[in-house]
């Protein structure tokens, strides 16, 4: 265990931690840790797919946004994530304004995030005042947060009787700071031998709040590579807040460059939607790649186009960065800027040459999209096959071919008429088209192709269509990753199935050396693994962290996962480059289906990582009381010892987990054996303030 009682940061997936707007400097020092909450706060039916940073986690029960107004909520939170506050505002005040609690927390929070005035931050206390009214626990804890720090917010008082409601509705978080008789979010500083996890969330947000000292203190050189739940490390998260001294600090100690998160965002790309120009400079100086793209795929040329950021754009563009890269629907930054009106980055894009494939002047635009039977401007300079296509009018498309029409000819925004058949999932005109012998392997200006674009689209039809018509299953464009990624990562079984029947090769990688079977298990999705499993993929394959699929799966708490990689015959106790196990992953997340399973299967109740953790210890550090009477019944080693010489009753005794404590000792544990540090289980407690706890190991020890 990193000192003293840390997790294991090679499997137990962190808390998510988004990047909160840059305080002002009439909010107190610990606001941006709160903020923080807002931007991934899926509080619509608190699906997991994204939790409120740090010391956010699920309430225990429904609230009454998970009911109401979700579609609202899911968008607000996307809108947040990415600082679109206008949009998040827009989003969130119908369902506030009917007493959505969710949705008061969230505005409370993205008032105070953009607070300008004293009259916005009053609007964002009334908000979340609101919603904790109503019993929205991580509401009750953002404002007992706000009375902490040298300008705090809220008096005192008032910051403890929120506290108080936070704990009575049974937020975790609020009731151990109850317990510890303090306020939230106080001047904390973990430092380098603090728990991994709490230093991982306290770095994720320090990166965030430009908070380079904090960063120093923490000890965050060895955490720059680790990853929250969407993927984003700390260099990310201090792009999207624009935090250029974070960017620079993690930059100088290692941090890559170029490692997307689970949307495929690079901190370059991040830093180019907001407009950071200077971040921009500092990320391209380190070495990050300007032709990377997106899942939407964009690049850090278009998302600086999209947010209308000259400096950034000029940035990019002296980096050598191509303004022909087009995005999934085929536009250009050009496109961007003409067909939304970014006047700011026009005119340096067509200095520098750059062309627009929809035209020169802005098209009109409907609710339902472009009508491929009244061409209008949006289809100028389209011929009749294309057009046909476009309409899926197979006799016609076989009437131009047969007129002489040149089947691989492009339109003007440079899509083949087979690339257009895909996007407007024209079958009648796809066969035709293949028949006629169109270049199935022919990318379009996006660099993806026409494929791939079924594969991302999940089409089953057109991927069949297309294979059936001898398409190579590896065929792709010069910016598409092996399409059996493509479709494991995005769940798409059926796809999938067609594409390793074709010849596929499932053990093909991405650049973190992940194979299908891994992204599979990563993006939980049974069908796809089953599908890959089906067709012979190995087990045994481990990315360049040394994890395999049940490693991920393990730590993620997916017990059909689990299930089928060991019917598979996975390794049970395959271990990563640090040592951890799949068990080791489970009992540090608390997955205790997860680890009574791989017990099951014969894993090792006492394997060790590198440091020495065994799977008892890190539950215990956790204080996953479960887990822990799992492994004790297994006989897991009571009192081994890691590397620091902490023992399970010591970092369950350091963390006040006295259930915990009480079952280490009923099963024997030893409250006398001392640590690295020479303190027993009871100092141990004692040092964190956990009296009572310290008292009950004295008498045992």
């Amino acid at each position: 265990m990193e000192r003293p009682d840390r997790r294991i940061a090679a499997t137990a997936a962190p808390r998510a931690v988004a990047a909160p707007a840059a305080p002002s400097a009439a909010l107190p020092r610990t606001l941006p840790w709160l903020l923080a909450a807002a931007a991934v706060a899926t509080t619509c039916a608190w699906s997991g797919v994204a939790r409120a940073a740090g010391d956010v986690p699920a309430p225990a029960t429904t609230t009454r946004s998970a009911r109401t107004g979700d579609e609202e909520l899911e968008t607000a939170r996307v809108a947040l994530r990415t600082r679109q506050l206008d949009a998040a505002f827009r989003e969130l005040e119908g369902p506030a304004g009917r007493g959505v609690a969710d949705a008061q927390y969230l505005l409370g929070l993205a008032n105070l995030a953009d607070a300008r005035s004293d009259a916005q931050r009053a609007t964002g206390l009334r908000w979340l005042r609101a919603a904790a009214t109503q019993g929205h626990g991580a509401a009750a804890w953002a404002l007992a947060g706000l009375g902490a720090g040298a300008a705090p917010l809220l008096d005192a008082a008032e910051a403890r009787s929120w506290l108080e409601r936070a704990a009575t509705a049974g937020y975790p978080a609020a009731i151990a700071a109850r317990r510890d008789g303090r306020l939230p979010l106080a001047d904390e500083t973990p430092g380098v031998r603090a728990a991994r996890e709490l230093r991982l969330a306290f770095v994720l947000r320090a990166a965030a709040a430009d908070d380079v000292a904090g960063l120093e203190r923490a000890g965050a050189a060895d955490l720059v590579g680790e990853r929250d739940e969407f993927g984003r490390r700390p260099l990310a998260l201090a792009a999207a807040a624009g935090a250029a001294r974070a960017v620079a600090w993690l930059l100088q100690h290692g941090a890559a460059a170029d490692l997307t998160d689970d949307f495929g965002m690079t901190a370059l790309m991040t830093a180019a939607r907001r407009g950071d120009a200077g971040s921009v400079r500092a990320l391209l100086a380190a070495g990050a790649r300007h032709d990377l793209a997106d899942l939407a795929g964009r690049s850090a040329l278009l998302h600086a186009t999209w947010a209308d950021a000259a400096d950034a754009l000029a940035a990019l563009l002296d980096a050598g960065a191509s303004t022909e890269l087009a995005d999934a629907r085929g536009w250009t930054a050009l496109d961007v800027a003409i067909q939304r009106e970014r006047a700011a980055v026009a005119p340096l894009l067509r200095a520098r040459g750059a062309t627009a494939r929809l035209g020169a002047v802005r098209q009109a635009r409907s609710g339902t999209g472009i009508d491929p039977a009244r061409p209008g401007e949006l289809y100028a300079g389209w011929t009749p096959l294309m057009v046909a296509v476009a309409r899926d009018d197979a006799a016609a498309v076989q009437k131009a071919l047969a007129a002489g029409a040149d089947v691989n000819a492009v339109t003007p925004q440079g899509e083949t008429a087979l690339q257009v058949a895909v996007g407007q999932r024209a079958l009648g005109a796809l066969r035709a088209l293949l028949t006629a012998g169109a270049d199935a392997r022919r990318a379009g200006r996006d660099g993806h192709s026409p494929l791939a674009r079924a594969v991302a689209a999940g089409d089953a039809d057109v991927v069949e269509l297309l294979l059936a018509a001898k398409v190579r299953a590896d065929a792709i464009g010069p910016r598409d990753e092996p399409l059996v990624l493509a479709a494991a990562r995005r769940g798409h079984a059926d796809v999938l199935l067609a594409l390793l029947g074709a010849g596929a090769a499932a053990e093909a990688t991405d650049r973190e050396g992940q194979t299908a079977l891994i992204v599979a298990a990563r993006a939980g999705s049974g069908g796809a693994l089953q599908a890959l499993l089906a067709r012979g993929a190995d087990v045994r394959a481990t990315d360049r962290a040394g994890r395999s699929a049940l490693a991920y799966a393990a730590a993620a708490g997916e017990p059909r996962l689990v299930e089928a990689l060991l019917a598979a015959k996975a390794p049970v106790d395959g271990a990563d480059t640090q040592g951890g196990t799949p068990l080791l992953a489970a009992a540090a997340a608390g997955h205790v289906a997860v680890v009574s399973r791989l017990l099951q299967a014969g894993a090792a109740p006492g394997a060790r990582s590198k440091r020495g953790d065994t799977p008892l210890l890190v539950a215990a550090a956790a204080g996953h009381a479960p887990v822990v009477a799992v492994l004790l019944k297994a006989r897991a080693p009571l009192d081994a010892t890691n590397a620091y010489g902490d023992t399970a009753l010591i970092v369950a005794a350091r963390g006040g987990h006295r259930e915990v404590c009480e079952a280490l000792l009923g099963a024997g544990a030893n409250a006398r054996l001392r640590n690295a540090d020479r303190l027993t289980a009871a100092e141990a407690a004692t040092l964190r303030g956990f009296g009572a706890l310290a008292k009950a190991l004295d008498s045992r020890g």
